[in-house]
């Protein structure tokens, strides 16, 4: 005997509440999850159409540019990873980790909040990878389950299927923060690629070598060759503030300077 479940059943109570909280009839989204299930990507992708389409101005066929993302920059000394013996382990891998267990700790910069205040902890992380014939965004879901090795191994899958044009259709929808590694090409730094409906995007630049102050364990400063880096931070400021991501930005620069980052002791 099969069993019809009824519509407002479909889908899950957080994608139903977060559909009610920004006013989008889930009948008239195109869901990207299992079996034609829509996510909580596709309610804020829906969203930010939807406010798209209500900016046009009387007359006009041309949609209003999207909100403009705003850029913050740290610099990081990266050294206490890049000394370790990292056997297989790119340097992506280590900052992907640092990211995830950041994005713990500042909830709203991965997913917008609800207007009860609410916050979604579930880190799908986005890689974004140049494959040859464009940027292609493929999703690590629930990246906070792996430990570093875990992580290490499907960053590398996505970015060999993007590269060979093999990536697969549940590799790219439903992410709720993205990670790019401009210095995999070259780049000091770049702007990461912010997607609609995602509060921030991490962008990763080239590893450098370069004469740095630092203090010493006694105080004095000193000049030390450093392996140095830069991390930037692409944010949409209706949903993530420049506080909060400054504190984002600090976390992520931490872990990783402490080296805190290795292995599963991270």
């Amino acid at each position: 005997m099969s069993v019809v479940t009824a519509a407002r059943h479909r889908h899950s109570p957080r994608v139903r509440r977060l559909a009610a909280e920004v006013g989008v009839g889930l009948s008239s989204v195109d869901g990207t999850g299992p079996g034609g299930r829509v996510t909580t990507a596709d309610v804020r992708r829906a969203k930010v159409a939807a406010d798209d389409a209500s900016a046009l101005p009387t007359g006009s066929g041309t949609a209003q540019p999207a909100t403009a993302a705003l850029t913050s920059v740290v610099e990081v000394d990266v050294s206490a990873i890049v000394g370790h013996d990292q056997g297989d382990l790119p340097l992506a891998a280590y900052v992907a980790k640092a990211t995830v267990e950041a994005l713990r700790q500042h909830p709203r910069l991965n997913t917008p909040v609800g207007t009860d205040g609410s916050t979604d902890a579930t880190v799908h992380l986005g890689l974004a990878v140049d494959s040859g014939r464009g940027t292609v965004v493929s999703v690590v879901p629930d990246a906070g389950d792996l430990n570093l090795q875990g992580l290490a191994r499907r960053l590398a899958e996505l970015v060999d299927r993007a590269h060979t044009g093999s990536s697969r259709t549940d590799d790219l929808p439903g992410g709720t923060f993205t990670l790019a590694d401009a210095g995999s090409h070259g780049a000091l730094w770049d702007t990461p690629p912010l997607a609609p409906g995602q509060a921030a995007a991490l962008g990763l630049g080239s590893v450098v070598e370069r004469p740095v102050v630092v203090r010493r364990p006694d105080g004095e400063r000193v000049v030390a060759i450093r392996s140095m880096a830069y991390l930037v931070l692409a944010r949409d400021p209706q949903l993530a503030d420049a506080a909060e991501s400054g504190r984002f930005l600090k976390s992520v620069k931490d872990r990783l300077e402490a080296g805190r980052s290795h292995g599963d002791r991270a």
